[in-house]
């Protein structure tokens, strides 16, 4: 593992997968969220397949195929008649990977199952951003109060201009 560090601000379905991903890179991660708790939120979604490209990537691939199931997609006229209509097959030849239904709660929670060593930390909510040669700040509030959580990253001239690191 790199002595790069990594503050991820939401342990949402994206934020999760950020985190995933940079830890699968070798950063030491860490999570807030605001909620207190993390629970089962919202409906089924739909994983296009360049989503499902990305979470073949971060190895949750197998479990995907194995909880979700495969759909196409299409649009139809008003009166019911299809316009356009791919299979899942016709995804998969077309894009190298189908269309995926499932509970975003399952989704979330492979995600966090799945995030190894990523630490996630429960009620903070994100109060403000503070960027410097060295890395950034973020300002929390929390049960116990204000929390400041810093991480270092390096910084190109143009991103320093525009206050944003990158990894390099």
């Amino acid at each position: 593992m790199s002595g790069r560090t990594a503050l991820v601000v939401g342990a949402g379905i994206g934020g999760l997968a950020a985190a995933c991903a940079l830890a699968r890179a070798g950063w030491r991660v860490t999570v807030y969220e605001q909620a207190r708790v993390l629970r089962e939120v919202g409906a089924g979604l739909s994983i296009a397949p360049n989503a499902v490209r990305a979470l073949e990537w971060l190895g949750f691939g197998p479990e995907l195929r194995a909880k979700a199931q495969g759909q196409g997609i299409g649009v139809k006229t008003r009166s019911g008649r299809w316009m356009v209509r791919l299979t899942g097959a016709d995804l998969e030849q077309r894009y190298g990977n189908p269309m995926f239904a499932m509970h975003r709660a399952d989704l979330h929670r492979m995600l966090l199952d799945g995030a190894g060593s990523v630490t996630v930390h429960t009620g903070h909510q994100a109060i403000g951003v503070t960027t410097g040669p060295t890395g950034a700040q973020v300002g929390f509030t929390s049960d116990r109060g204000p929390v400041t959580a810093a991480a270092g990253c390096r910084r190109t001239r143009g991103a320093r201009r525009r206050g944003r690191c990158r990894s390099s």
